[in-house]
């Protein structure tokens, strides 16, 4: 199995910073909680999305989830995925060769969108609230509501190997 810490690969490297200053724009003006609330299906805003929305607004990322790149085989096929198990986003290291920014920005969002359920909600979301948040906050088009109702239908739970152990993840 092979498995990269993000810190040794340059473009993910750089794709990271570049998703921060993403993510702290979002926090900044309001984008990212709306989206939340709407994927998340939140009602108000919970003590420890606020706590995450001041922190990024400060670009303080510390409180976001490791990633680290998987080979293609070990996570399914999958673009990426969230485990709630290991609290890391995952990225396919053979599609990361050869994607854009728009595409691995878009996926890490949809990852995080994972963990923030996971972190704000007692049990998951139905359907896959990690890829309309990604849509809500990458898109440059409305999302419709059609859309919305298929993204909140579809499911995204899968098994990933890590470490050699089958682990429950939600994957894009």
């Amino acid at each position: 199995m092979t498995s990269t810490p993000y810190q040794s690969n340059n473009k993910i490297n750089q794709l990271l910073l570049d998703w921060k200053s993403l993510l702290q724009q979002w926090a900044l003006d309001g984008s990212l909680l709306t989206a939340a609330q709407e994927a998340l299906l939140l009602s108000g805003i919970p003590e420890g999305l606020q706590i995450l929305l001041n922190e990024w607004e400060a670009a303080n990322f510390t409180s976001l989830p490791e990633v680290e790149l998987l080979s293609a085989a070990d996570i399914n096929g999958a673009l990426g995925a969230y485990a709630i198990s290991t609290g890391k986003i995952y990225l396919n290291e053979n599609w990361l060769e050869g994607a854009e920014e728009k595409d691995v920005i878009a996926v890490l969002t949809e990852e995080l969108g994972h963990h923030l359920d996971g972190l704000l909600n007692e049990k998951d979301t139905p359907g896959d609230e990690g890829a309309l948040f990604a849509a809500l906050l990458t898109s440059n088009v409305e999302i419709s509501d059609s859309e919305k109702e298929s993204l909140q239908a579809e499911t995204d739970h899968a098994i990933a190997m890590i470490f050699g152990s089958e682990v429950a993840v939600e994957q894009a």
